[in-house]
């Protein structure tokens, strides 16, 4: 006896039909958020030099985006990656020269 298979029936193939196919998740991609901040302090400044000093410190701060210092109001205006340098790290960094000099460095209210 002859047995004969229909070719159709007995093919199998790796590939499969679309709608066969398990869905599949696209692969994930991890994104870093980051959060700028403004801060704002009360700086003593009594010159240009001051505000200078106070420049040169915040440049060497990793995160800090810009800054803006102000002798008429007594302000220092500093916008910064937060993931990067805090408030309080900004805020340490020119009250250890606040506190050389003499001069009062605060967060504004």
């Amino acid at each position: 006896t002859r047995t004969t298979s229909n070719a159709r029936s007995s093919f199998k193939s790796d590939r499969s039909l679309p709608f066969e196919r398990e869905a599949q998740a696209p692969p994930l991609r991890l994104l870093h958020c980051t959060m700028v901040l403004t801060t704002v302090l009360d700086v003593q400044m009594s010159c240009k030099g001051c505000s200078g000093a106070c420049g040169r410190i915040l440049k060497k701060l990793d995160g800090v985006e810009s800054f803006e210092t102000s002798l008429e109001t007594q302000k220092v205006t500093v916008v910064h990656d937060e993931s990067k340098v805090t408030s309080e790290d900004v805020l340490a960094a020119l009250k250890k020269w606040g506190d050389a000099g003499g001069k009062t460095v605060a967060l504004a209210a």
